[in-house]
């Protein structure tokens, strides 16, 4: 038995809320005073002391240390932890009297859901669009990609080449790169694989990751392998996922001037699937499964494939491993951001031509799944994994929960946009288990009247979510639903 007085003594996690209530002395009554003085003592390297100052400025009304304060609150410097709702209520301040640099903060916050701002893109597209009207190229640049590549924004390609030109013009290298993604692919402009690679090439030399990558493909489409590498590299140093996984290509078949070497393959694969790169672990599934670069491991070749979503398609080498000639002709997630079935199938819904999506013979993110929710779709049917294959008896409350909380990102994906959805109604659960799942309503406690044992064989099966809107409903055979009234 372990005694409260065995534990070692923990100190206490400290708050903020002594630094930001310490009163400074001999504080400038003036707020451009206290702003040089926030200045004077940030460069002599007192950053308590220069976060007081911003304070003391930003409480006086000085637009810059108010944009300060919020930017130190966010990163946490000279306090003893990052306070994201002090930055958010700054940040506020600031962009309501239209600081610019706050205006872009804070529609980040509204982005992602940061602080006091609940996720909201339509705010935050509004506070990009004010931003960049006042040339703020950080906020032009976001506000192409939000009229270009993000879900859940109704999208204007044009709209979006004119803002990148805007900040291109600027020197923004990542406006630079994102326009030749546009030539390259033929999204609001005419496509041109020149004018891409001019583009492409000015923003890698400004150093842009995407860039580099980006003219590495191009230059793997001409089949220019020693100058594909070389940008590959580039971006690589940079910690690009995606470059490592193509050098890592290379290396497999010995092409740019390398020798074929399937061991340092590998290699580049595991630093880039360590980055989350689906497409370096579906690489490593393959390795593992066939015992090539590494020590055959069919178990975690399986693990690996289901990571990757490929588990239910079979074990067959990836499309740039079968032969030289898969390379120079591969369109990556980087280069289309949004794979064009799904670009398409999104266009369809918000122009009405279409309102039910099926995509059971594909994995899409967590992102992808809400955008077509809140595109309009009143029928959604996405392929999951399943991962409650053991003996136990699951009420089918539970089987969601377990799903949601452990791996499924399908699922977890479709609950979130219900959260935000008014006209979602029903949920159906079904596939290939071999039993009824329990009736239970979401939100209300399981019941443990009656409940189903689940086969062991469910491990990697395949479960089919069935999203129903305004009623609308489809009945798989062995469905349960989760009525959300």
């Amino acid at each position: 038995m372990i005694l409260k007085s065995d534990l070692p003594l923990v100190r206490p996690v400290p708050s903020n809320n002594e630094l930001l209530t310490f009163e400074l002395r001999n504080v400038p009554a003036e707020a451009d005073l206290a702003f040089q003085q926030a200045q004077k003592f940030r460069q002599d390297g007192d950053l308590m002391m220069a976060l007081q100052s911003y304070r003391c400025g930003a409480e006086l009304n000085h637009l810059e240390a108010q944009h300060q304060f919020a930017e130190w609150c966010m990163i946490g410097l000279g306090l003893y932890h990052r306070d994201m709702d002090m930055a958010g209520h700054w940040y506020k301040k600031a962009a309501d009297q239209g600081y610019t640099s706050s205006m872009c903060a804070l529609g980040d916050f509204y982005k992602y859901g940061l602080g006091p701002c609940n996720r909201d893109m339509t705010r935050a597209t509004e506070l990009y669009r004010k931003a960049a009207e006042l040339g703020h190229v950080d906020a032009q640049t976001r506000l192409g990609f939000m009229l270009m590549h993000q879900y859940e924004v109704r999208w204007d390609y044009e709209e979006a080449v004119q803002w990148w030109k805007k900040a291109a013009d600027k020197k923004s290298a990542l406006a630079h790169s994102l326009l030749a993604e546009c030539h390259l692919l033929g999204l609001g402009v005419k496509q041109d694989k020149a004018e891409a690679e001019m583009l492409a090439k000015v923003a890698a030399e400004l150093g842009n990751p995407d860039a580099q990558f980006n003219m590495g493909i191009i230059c793997e489409m001409r089949w220019d392998f020693v100058s594909a590498r070389y940008w590959y590299e580039q971006a690589s140093k940079q910690g690009c996922a995606w470059a490592k996984t193509h050098l890592g290509d290379f290396h497999w078949h010995g092409v740019g001037g390398l020798s074929e070497d399937k061991n340092e393959a590998v290699v580049w694969y595991c630093q880039a699937a360590g980055q989350g790169d689906l497409e370096a672990i579906k690489r490593l599934a393959y390795c593992y499964t066939k015992g090539i670069g590494v020590k055959h491991d069919k178990y975690l070749g399986e693990e690996l494939a289901n990571i990757a979503g490929t588990a239910h398609f079979g074990a067959g080498t990836p499309s740039r491993l079968e032969d030289k000639d898969a390379l120079g002709c591969q369109q990556t997630p980087t280069i289309s951001h949004i794979p064009e079935y799904l670009r398409n199938t999104i266009q369809h819904l918000w122009n009405g031509t279409q309102n039910e999506v099926n995509l059971s013979s594909v994995y899409i993110s967590p992102e992808a799944a809400r955008g077509l929710v809140m595109a309009g779709a009143t029928s959604v049917i996405l392929r999951c994994k399943s991962v409650l294959g053991r003996d136990s008896q699951v009420t089918a409350y539970h089987f969601a929960f377990e799903v949601c909380n452990l791996v499924d990102t399908g699922i977890k994906a479709l609950a979130s946009a219900m959260k935000v959805s008014t006209t979602v109604t029903s949920l159906y659960l079904g596939g290939e288990c071999t039993t009824e799942l329990e009736l239970m309503e979401l939100g209300r406690s399981p019941t443990p009247s009656k409940s189903t044992p689940h086969s062991p064989n469910c491990m990697y099966g395949t479960m089919v979510l069935e999203m129903m809107v305004l009623g609308q409903l489809l009945r798989p055979s062995k469905s349960t639903r989760h009525s959300l009234n």
